[in-house]
C-alpha cells in the first residue's frame, strides 16, 4: 500500500472517529440523557446527524459541488464552530459536576439536573456562537501606528509595514 494512501486512510479514520464520537457524545448528553419528550428528542438527534453529515460532505466533496459548495461550506463551518462550543461547554459542565459530585440518587432530580444542564450548555454555546459570528463577519479593526526611527534612511521615509494577526 502506498504511503499516501495509508496516510489518507488514517486521516479518514481519525476524522470519522472524532466527528462521529463528538456528535454521539453531544446527542447523548443533550438529547437522550435529559429524557426530552419524543418529538423533541428525535429532532435533536436528527440535528446532530444532519450537522455531522454536512461537515463530512463538505470535507469530502466540496470541490465537486460547484455553486452549492459555498452554501454547504457556510453551513458546515458554522455547525463545526457551534459543535466545538457545545463540546467545550459540555466537557466543562461534566468536569464541574464530577468535581462537585453532583450526582443525585432521586431519578427525578437526575432528570431535572440533566435538562437544566442541557439548556445551560445550549444557551452558553448559542450566545458564544452569536458573538463569534458577529465578530467574524465584522470588518477587521485597523490601527495605524507611526513609529519614528532616528536612524531610518531618508529614502525609506513613508515605508509601511502591515501586520495581520
Amino acid at each position: 500500500m502506498k504511503r499516501r494512501t495509508l496516510a489518507g486512510l488514517v486521516f479518514l479514520v481519525v476524522i470519522l472517529t472524532v466527528g462521529v464520537g463528538g456528535h454521539a457524545y453531544l446527542a447523548n448528553r443533550l438529547a437522550l440523557e435529559p429524557g426530552w419528550p419524543e418529538p423533541l428528542r428525535s429532532a435533536l438527534v436528527a440535528t446532530f446527524g444532519i450537522g455531522l453529515t454536512a461537515v463530512l460532505t463538505q470535507i469530502f466533496v466540496r470541490r465537486r459541488l460547484g455553486i452549492l459548495s459555498s452554501a454547504l461550506s457556510w453551513v458546515a463551518y458554522v455547525w463545526l464552530g457551534f459543535t466545538f462550543l457545545l463540546l467545550t461547554t459540555t466537557f466543562a459542565t461534566d468536569a464541574g459536576m464530577w468535581i462537585l459530585g453532583a450526582a443525585s440518587s432521586a431519578p427525578s432530580d437526575v432528570l431535572l439536573m440533566a435538562r437544566a444542564r442541557a439548556l445551560f450548555v445550549v444557551g452558553v454555546a448559542s450566545a458564544a456562537a452569536v458573538v463569534a459570528l458577529r465578530q467574524g463577519l465584522a470588518a477587521p479593526g485597523v490601527r495605524r501606528i507611526e513609529i519614528p526611527l532616528a536612524r531610518w534612511p531618508q529614502a525609506l521615509d513613508g515605508f509601511r509595514i502591515v501586520q495581520i494577526s
